[in-house]
């Protein structure tokens, strides 16, 4: 299986958002071993993207990064932030001990196209 970062992140999140339904023991298994497997690696592209958003984002007199209004950092450099983000987030990841959830296992749960479109990379028919 290969994941990219941002499916790593869509993938994280739809696991948490059904860690409570009910659905069939093998995918239940399956979706809590990728979540333990991927967990480190999403903490080292999070490591990475706050690096980058320490190099990249305009700080204050104290040092801290400036909030704007809408809760976004304001970004000094937006260029390098940008290309910065888009390596992190194209960056793939080669997982060769981790398969697919059938997707018959998942079909008790009710989810949103968003969100099945967010988790195909783990999904097989």
């Amino acid at each position: 299986m290969i994941l990219k970062f941002q499916d790593m992140v869509a993938v994280e999140s739809f696991i948490q958002q059904h860690a409570t339904d009910k659905m069939p023991v093998s995918a239940a298994f399956k979706l809590n071993k990728i979540l333990r497997v991927i967990s480190g690696d999403l903490q080292f592209f999070r490591d990475r993207y706050t690096t980058l958003l320490q190099a990249c984002g305009e700080k204050d007199d104290n040092g801290e990064l400036v909030v704007l209004e809408n809760g976004n950092y304001k970004i000094k450099d937006e260029e390098t932030f940008e290309k910065g983000v888009k390596e992190i987030m194209d960056e793939e990841v080669i997982y060769n001990d981790l398969s697919c959830v059938k997707l018959a296992d998942l079909q008790d749960i009710q989810i949103s196209i968003a969100e099945l479109s967010a988790v195909m990379p783990i999904i097989e028919e």
